[in-house]
């Protein structure tokens, strides 16, 4: 009876190490179909200009089926903005596109995107998809070596019930911001990379989400809550982009 009662726990480790095995493989096997695919695309690096940030135009990649390229809101920077037109979805693989970066310096680094929301309701037409498999998560931070869900928001609204976040964020909704928070944890992108290339991979979600720009910044100890200071934002948001 003793023996029967260890093979049975050996059988659930087995099962155990074997299911992690698989869930690390299928991220590694993302990690190199992504660095492949954006290996004929231009690597993003970091700018002087721009306290050492990585700007990405969202419109500067090949647009994959779902997303549009418009012009019709204004205040965008660059040729316009991408707006996923396609249904709303919780599939995690739908209008990927991957942005290739290199990082020069090992470190924190925190994601920001400039988005918009088209509409009057603070919780639609809010949120994408967002993954970069080669980082390496932080505690209380989200982990986005798997696609994660990325919202236009931030961690007060969850301290209000659903008509006192409706009524704050009004005056918020079709207007540009910068911030972005995590679903599954609450809380701001950072996460830890090492120097070397990388890709930040978007996949559409809710109907009529903007996207104008991502910047990607060495945090360090600066922990941004919501958008970076005033100083910075100006930068992230006036910058050229060298194509």
């Amino acid at each position: 009876m003793t023996c029967h009662s260890l093979i049975i726990r050996n059988d659930n480790l087995m099962k155990y190490i074997s299911i992690n095995r698989i869930v690390y493989i299928k991220m590694a096997l993302i990690a190199l179909l992504c660095l492949s695919a954006c290996s004929h695309a231009q690597s993003r690096s970091a700018d002087s200009s721009t306290n050492g940030a990585i700007i990405i135009e969202a419109e500067d990649n090949a647009l994959a089926e779902g997303w549009s390229l418009k012009k019709e809101v204004a205040g965008y920077t660059g040729n316009g903005y991408i707006q996923w037109t396609g249904e709303e979805t919780r599939e995690t693989d739908k209008g990927e596109i991957l942005y290739p970066i290199t990082i020069d310096e090992s470190g924190v680094y925190q994601i920001f995107a400039r988005c918009h929301q088209d509409g009057a309701i603070w919780d639609a037409s809010n949120d994408m998809f967002v993954q970069i498999a080669t980082s390496r998560p932080i505690e209380g931070y989200p982990d986005i070596r798997k696609p994660e869900k990325a919202y236009v928001g931030s961690e007060f609204d969850y301290r209000l019930d659903k008509a006192q976040r409706q009524a704050a964020r009004e005056s918020l909704t079709n207007d540009w911001r910068w911030w972005i928070w995590g679903e599954e944890i609450r809380s701001v992108f950072r996460v830890s990379l090492e120097a070397g290339e990388h890709v930040l991979r978007i996949t559409g979600r809710s109907h009529g989400f903007i996207i104008d720009r991502f910047a990607i910044i060495k945090a360090g100890d600066a922990d941004y809550a919501q958008q970076p200071p005033a100083e910075i934002l100006e930068k992230l948001t006036k910058a050229s982009v060298f194509r």
